[in-house]
């Protein structure tokens, strides 16, 4: 037996439901163009691997730690934070690419 092929409502719900499980609600989906929707994707899988890398690296030094037998300071383990000036510095950029890429959609431009 096979299986009979989807209608084409259940095919739309199918990436409608994908979309939501990316996090793009329902408007931004029939906003998107079938690439931009690919670039959400991608970038959620990038996101899931960066995350299940940290939890293995923390799993690891959590192990490690463990097994010391002298246990390190917070500022030995953790280093140098960034200075408020650079964290202000480093967010006043990202604000800025951000206006920038919200202007350039609104014009219907890329870019590059």
């Amino acid at each position: 037996m096979t299986a009979e092929p989807p209608t084409r409502e259940e095919a739309w719900d199918r990436r409608l439901g994908g979309a939501m499980e990316l996090g793009v609600t329902a408007t931004e989906f029939w906003n998107l163009t079938s690439r931009e929707l690919a670039l959400y994707a991608d970038a959620r899988v990038r996101r899931v691997e960066r995350e299940v890398r940290r939890d293995l690296v923390l799993a690891w030094h959590i192990a490690a730690l463990s097994r010391s037998t002298k246990f390190p300071t917070l500022a030995e383990l953790v280093g140098d934070p960034k200075s408020p000036k650079q964290l202000n510095i480093e967010r006043r950029r990202h604000q800025r690419e951000h206006e920038q890429l919200a202007e350039a959609r609104k014009r219907g431009t890329r870019q590059k």
